[in-house]
């Protein structure tokens, strides 16, 4: 959700799926919540992934309160050598409370909230 264009677009997904949930229908989101990241320097660069053959990493850097820019950096190994491949586009910083908010407003139930490796999911059920 959180490569939506505004914050009015995932009410507006929320808002959508509440409306076509069946009476306990359930809806899984998962995003990285940014919101409190405010790192400096290299602290701004993150390990994603990586094996024999290839490395990505993510450049993060805050532009405003609901944005961040993430930088993709990816390496892989060929047989001319290293070739890198740079990508970058700007991501939603949601805070989980404030989703969870919108939720409840339309009638969804928190069944779920946990987060693993530093991705925040959410299971919710229509009432």
């Amino acid at each position: 959700i959180s490569h939506l264009p505004s914050a009015l677009e995932v009410e507006g997904l929320l808002r959508e799926s509440a409306r076509h949930l069946a009476p306990g229908g359930r809806l899984a989101l998962q995003y990285r919540d940014s919101t409190a990241f405010s790192a400096e320097g290299t602290a701004r660069f993150l390990e994603v992934a990586s094996d024999a053959q290839r490395t990505m990493h993510c450049l993060l850097e805050p532009l405003d309160a609901e944005h961040l820019r993430v930088t993709d950096i990816v390496t892989e190994l060929t047989a001319a050598g290293p070739h890198t491949r740079l990508s970058d586009y700007v991501k939603l910083r949601l805070a989980v409370e404030r989703v969870v908010e919108w939720a409840r407003a339309l009638g969804l139930t928190l069944d779920h909230q946990g987060v693993e490796r530093g991705m925040t999911t959410l299971c919710f059920r229509a009432d």
